[in-house]
């Protein structure tokens, strides 16, 4: 997976799936045309830290414009977005890297995250979507900083994740030519 490219070792990591009626190409493309902004529950979430401002939504291109990176992706089987900061400041503390950057990015008192869809066909029309997030952090107080913000944080991201995961689910198993407002 194009996660274990990034992330071989890594400080914390969290895991959610879902079993998705469609095909893992058009899971994939579900991924890529997903605004997780849609749900009310993660604008609160996201809007608590700090990040509901603006009207850029939250799909794949409006992360890549926050900071975000595209690490990769192999169309019908995963996509990988990459992220590096200061997750427990309140701003995050962003750093804007390049993909190549972010490879070799390791700099003390910074984290790097990953987040990952992974599509696996069961059978036809039926694939199982896991998202999967991994962080490693560079130096003790930026490990120590980040645990701290994780133990309160952990069980919100995973919230945000799984209503990631439903409402990809939602628009994959959507009649062809149904629109997400019909």
């Amino acid at each position: 997976m194009l996660i274990d490219q990034f992330f071989e070792s890594y400080d914390a990591s969290s895991r959610h799936q879902r079993q998705v009626r469609a095909s893992a190409w058009r899971a994939f493309q579900a991924t890529r045309q997903l605004d997780v902004g849609s749900s009310v529950a993660i604008r609160i979430l996201l809007a608590l830290r700090g990040l509901g401002r603006g009207s850029q939504g939250f799909s794949i291109a409006s992360l890549i414009s926050r900071g975000f990176v595209l690490l990769g992706e192999e169309p019908g089987r995963e996509v990988l977005l990459g992220v590096a900061g200061q997750f427990w400041k309140p701003d995050g503390g962003i750093k804007r890297l390049s993909a190549n950057d972010f490879a070799f990015f390791d700099t003390p008192g910074y984290a790097k995250a990953g987040w990952g869809f992974h599509y696996q066909e069961l059978a036809p029309g039926r694939t199982m979507v896991t998202t999967e997030t991994r962080v490693i952090c560079y130096g003790e107080d930026a490990r120590r900083r980040f645990r701290r913000y994780w133990f309160l944080v952990r069980p919100f991201s995973g919230l945000i994740r799984l209503e990631a995961l439903r409402l990809l689910a939602r628009a994959a198993e959507r009649p062809s030519g149904e629109h997400a407002g019909a």
